[in-house]
């Protein structure tokens, strides 16, 4: 790798970029790039300008889509040898490589697909000239010992590694917590001139949209880093894999359980973090999954504007925001793995129950099958005319501590059944504060008998238990 890192240095030395000029033709906006020496900056400068960091930086903007300025030979020399180097990932007959990052340079062909595992892989082809000069950009940012050692890793078959990363419906931080190895839960800046660069450009996003929200990101890897182009392109090369072996969707549920809210994914993308310097272009993006989607803040919160400076800042009632501890997230998230999958529906029914989006007839019917799959997981159908008294009973016994505790219990859970089997039955049901008190009673009941097991793990039998086999009666 030595003669790469020699050519590098070389080039970086020689480099400068052309930030263009952008301006309204035939009411279109176009930008030109004629190297006039008012638009022609110094790689130090480029540098410069990318460390400030901040989303709405329109001069970030401009230096992301800057052209390399470069003599011929010196590219030349630098794609040569890269050919000799790259030779197994090169189709010899197109000069084209593969790699599991965004299109590098402005041309090539970029894929995105949703692997088995629910996450979203990307993989590009484009010329090897577009390749090399995505490498002396990354070089300019990263510094050229940095891009030797990446390309050297890669080429010993080291994967791509960046974040799956989404932004949260339905919870505020105030501190970043990192349950465990691999996932970052962190909240965004309560001031709009403080946003970072990388959070997506979306048509529904403005700066204010995303002060304190929240941003659940997973470590992730794509491999192979490179690949040889196929013919047809119609082969997938690059998988997909998340390193904590653990999804944006259990760690939603964790969330939800724990602070007692819906909690869910509002959008994806990906953060390269320093491999975007390969690309420099702005990724743009984005993506849901189903029925997901951008949802308003929850109530208490209020936004100021100071017209002298156009920062707007967010402020957050103390009382809107829930207290996590990374001990506990963690407990609950390697218990949650552990649930078999009628436990597992019976928290995301309930998660569903807790969307106020929803009508009041679908809520009860969401946390009917919610209680069903925590506390008659194996009840037979045959006895179904029983379900409800039998749930209720098994309720009562589960969550009680004494006699008048499991008798209130029984009468609640047996109240919210009831009302969720008429929504079965009857559709809609009318938005009372009867209700509403009837389903956050069966929610409340629900969530406790989930974090319970959670804790204890399920008795061993559910028939056992109402016969007061917790109390360490004699079983034979």
């Amino acid at each position: 790798m030595q003669r790469l890192r020699d050519l590098l240095y070389s080039i970086v030395d020689q480099t400068a970029f052309d930030v263009g000029r952008t301006e309204m033709v035939g009411g279109s906006v176009q930008t030109s790039f004629e190297s006039r020496p008012d638009e022609v900056i110094s790689p130090e400068k480029l540098r410069e300008i990318l460390e400030h960091n901040r989303w709405d930086d329109q001069e970030i903007d401009r230096v992301r889509s800057a052209q390399l300025i470069l003599p011929d030979e010196s590219i030349s020399q630098l794609e040569s040898h890269l050919r000799l180097l790259l030779k197994d990932y090169i189709d010899t007959e197109t000069d084209r490589i593969g790699y599991a990052l965004p299109r590098i340079g402005g041309y090539g062909h970029e894929r995105a697909s949703i692997d088995a595992n629910r996450l979203h892989s990307v993989e590009c082809v484009s010329s090897l000239n577009d390749f090399t000069k995505g490498l002396v950009k990354a070089a300019v940012i990263l510094g050229v010992e940095r891009v030797t050692c990446l390309l050297s890793g890669w080429l010993e078959g080291q994967p791509i590694e960046y974040r799956t990363s989404a932004i949260l419906n339905g919870v505020t931080m105030s501190e970043p917590l990192t349950p465990i190895d691999g996932v970052h839960i962190e909240p965004l800046p309560l001031s709009s001139d403080k946003l970072p660069a990388h959070l997506p450009k979306r048509g529904e996003m403005s700066a204010e949209a995303y002060l304190g929200r929240t941003v659940l990101s997973i470590d992730c890897t794509a491999s192979p880093a490179l690949f040889r182009p196929q013919t047809d392109e119609s082969g997938k090369n690059v998988q997909a894999a998340a390193i904590p072996n653990v999804d944006i969707d259990t760690v939603c549920q964790v969330l939800s359980l724990e602070c007692d809210s819906q909690v869910e994914a509002g959008f994806y993308w990906h953060d390269y973090q320093e491999l975007a310097a390969f690309f420099l272009i702005y990724n743009n993006s984005s993506w849901s999954l189903g029925t997901e989607h951008f949802r308003h803040r929850l109530p208490g919160w209020s936004l100021n504007t100071d017209f002298t400076t156009g920062v707007t800042t967010l402020s957050i009632e103390n009382q809107s925001i829930p207290d996590l501890a990374e001990t506990q997230l963690r407990s609950t998230l390697r218990a949650l793995g552990k649930l078999d999958s009628k436990t597992r529906m019976a928290v995301s029914r309930w998660m569903k129950s807790k969307d106020s989006s929803e009508n009041l007839a679908d809520r009860f019917i969401d946390l009917r099958i919610a209680l069903e799959s925590l506390y008659l997981k194996n009840y037979p159908n045959k006895y179904r005319q029983e379900m409800g008294f039998r749930l209720a009973l098994f309720g009562a016994w589960y969550l009680g501590t004494d006699f008048g505790d499991r008798k209130r219990i029984l009468e609640r859970l047996r109240k919210a059944y009831g009302a969720a089997s008429g929504a079965v039955h009857g559709g809609d049901l009318d938005f009372t504060a009867e209700n509403q008190k009837l389903l956050s009673d069966g929610q409340d009941l629900c969530r406790r008998g989930i974090l319970k097991l959670l804790k204890e793990g399920p008795p061993p039998d559910w028939g056992d238990l109402i016969l007061g086999a917790e109390d360490g009666a004699d079983s034979a």
